[in-house]
């Protein structure tokens, strides 16, 4: 029985070969780990993505769903996950989906296998014969053991992969939704009851897709502020005074995408120097907030602080 038995586990173990690489014997240099996965957030961190729907998507829609998958893509990509939708002034946002993501696991090393002794032939030892059964029976064990965490890798792989398109999905179908619009948008208050209710205290990374064109930020810092350090100021001085939040993010980072695209969404509306002073002013005034890292872009960035 136990001859029949090890002979299947070989059947596997040989499965396993062509699967995930070659076995090898005690005698050769052992396979080195895969590197490990870092995090970016010290712990594990709530994910906020507040999509702006103050304005018509349009063709923006296909932006916003390449950078949900460049967000999700990575293996480490983990946490909660907060998915918000911002109106207008009148019904401020709304939690749309709360999340967890888990990250995708290292697949596990291929096992190794003892070399065994073996003497062929009727005088062979009985000494010899009792080290190779046991030598047998820990190779095994090895491929018992090896079996199950690659059932378990394999498990788990699929879980967050299921946790990966749940997100897209939720998302896709958010964007099919048409929303109605309005003339006056204030996201920086949105921004600021979100963050006060939902990152007190814990690491916190903020994804937003907006325009980040806020009807009384576009008259100020396209209108009025000359310099770009006058910009600055603006943006600290709003962050400091108007939209406070009293020390309550401990680990905080920002990425936004999606700053200063037009209406129909697949361009920019904003002259370079109109963006250079826009994006001073949310620097300053994330930055006013503790953002640790902060990215501000048209296109979610291929390498991003979360």
């Amino acid at each position: 029985m136990r001859f029949a038995f090890f002979l299947s586990v070989s059947v596997v173990a040989v499965l396993l070969f062509l699967m995930f690489g070659r076995v090898s014997p005690r005698s050769a240099d052992p396979p080195q780990p895969p590197p490990p996965i870092t995090s970016t957030a010290s712990g594990t961190p709530r994910n906020i993505i507040v999509l702006d729907r103050s304005t018509d998507l349009g063709g923006a829609s296909k932006l916003l769903a390449a950078g949900v998958r460049e967000l999700v893509g990575p293996a480490d990509f983990e946490g909660r996950v907060d998915l918000i939708e911002v109106r207008d002034t009148a019904i401020g946002y709304e939690l749309i989906a709360d999340l967890t993501v888990t990250r995708v696991p290292p697949a596990p090393s291929p096992v190794l296998l003892a070399e065994c002794p073996h003497e062929e032939g009727a005088f062979s030892q009985p000494s010899v014969a009792k080290k190779r059964l046991a030598c047998e029976d820990e190779n095994f064990g090895r491929q018992q053991s090896f079996s199950k965490q690659i059932s378990d890798y394999q498990a788990k792989a699929a879980e967050a992969k299921l946790q990966r398109d749940d997100l897209v999905q939720r998302i896709d179908s958010f964007a099919s939704v048409k929303r109605s619009t309005e003339d006056h948008t204030e996201i920086r208050r949105a921004l600021t009851e979100i963050l006060r209710s939902r990152c007190d205290g814990e690491p916190c990374v903020l994804y937003i897709f907006s325009d980040l064109l806020d009807t009384d930020v576009k008259n100020v810092v396209l209108e009025t502020a000359s310099t770009n350090e006058e910009v600055a100021g603006l943006g600290k001085r709003d962050a400091s005074e108007g939209f406070r939040l009293d020390g309550l993010l401990s680990d905080f980072k920002v990425v936004a995408w999606g700053i200063g695209r037009s209406d129909v969404g697949v361009d920019i509306q904003l002259l370079p120097r109109e963006r250079e002073r826009l994006v001073e002013y949310w620097k300053a005034f994330f930055a006013t907030w503790g953002a640790k890292k902060t990215y501000l872009g048209f296109e979610f960035p291929s390498s991003h602080p979360g």
